[in-house]
């Protein structure tokens, strides 16, 4: 993951010309445009043909105190017409472009306990985890997965997950190792989103993760919701917690095995 960030931050910054805003890249067929704008951030539109496919998406990556994308300065300029076809190494589902899968599922278990055979159904993962890839997950389309019934039956989740907007005007990586966890936190409009999940290599993870992409001298309202102590063996066992938080603070996030933490801020 780190190599695919650091690669798109070096190719943009390598198209951008000295005197100039605004760049673009374009395939080889001349169907797929990406307008690149820089300013005190840089900022892409993605266009297929005349349809614009993704707007004002921004190019920011945190790495602890540090935030690569912010105040950009061009210091060199290089173009070139390149016509190859790139084969991944590891060829995987969801490893470039939209999330193509099937969050919110209502019954989870941990591997051990789950039976693909259950009358209802059910996941892996915790429930906290299926919120959070509501949050995670980067798409221009989303859906509810499981049975009607029973988002019902579990109305506060259902709603916390009908809520996250698409698409977001921002994102912030707060903390990933691949293969093992990430937590990122989006913004649409005055609303932050904070989703993270972790696979089943400990037994809990504990992240002490810095609200600093908040605004200054506004008290925000965090709902949260987060393994239960029990989730370890009952995955659906979750918490819920408000509290009120400030850019600066740090917050304490604790994950089960293949578990999840999923946020919402607003101003207060």
């Amino acid at each position: 993951m780190k190599k695919i960030l650091s690669l798109c931050f070096v190719l943009c910054v390598a198209l951008l010309a000295y005197g100039q805003k605004s760049y673009q890249l374009v395939s080889p067929n001349g169907e797929i445009k990406m307008n690149v704008k820089v300013s005190d951030k840089i900022q892409y539109d993605i266009l297929y043909g005349e349809e614009t496919l993704l707007e004002k998406g921004t190019m920011m990556l945190q790495l602890g105190k540090q935030v690569l994308g912010m105040n950009p300065h061009v210091t060199k300029s290089t173009s070139r017409m390149v016509d190859e076809n790139i084969h991944p190494v590891v060829p995987m589902r969801n490893a470039v472009g939209p999330m193509d899968y099937t969050p919110g599922v209502i019954n989870t278990f941990q591997p051990e306990y789950y039976l693909s055979t259950h009358y209802n159904g059910g996941g892996i993962g915790t429930r906290a985890y299926q919120m959070a890839l509501f949050v995670l997950f980067e798409t221009g389309l989303q859906m509810l997965v499981d049975n009607p019934t029973m988002y019902y039956r579990e109305e506060d989740c259902a709603r916390f997950m009908a809520s996250i907007p698409l698409p977001t005007d921002e994102t912030v990586s707060l903390a990933a190792k691949v293969g093992e966890y990430a937590i990122v936190a989006k913004r649409k409009g005055d609303k932050w989103y904070i989703g993270g999940m972790t696979n089943n290599k400990e037994k809990e993870r504990v992240f002490e993760l810095p609200l600093d992409f908040l605004p200054e001298g506004s008290t925000w309202k965090m709902v949260s919701y987060e393994d239960g102590v029990n989730a370890n063996k009952q995955a659906m066992h979750y918490m819920k917690r408000e509290q009120e938080v400030k850019k600066g603070q740090t917050i304490r996030v604790k994950m089960a095995r293949d578990g999840g933490f999923a946020a919402v801020l607003s101003v207060k």
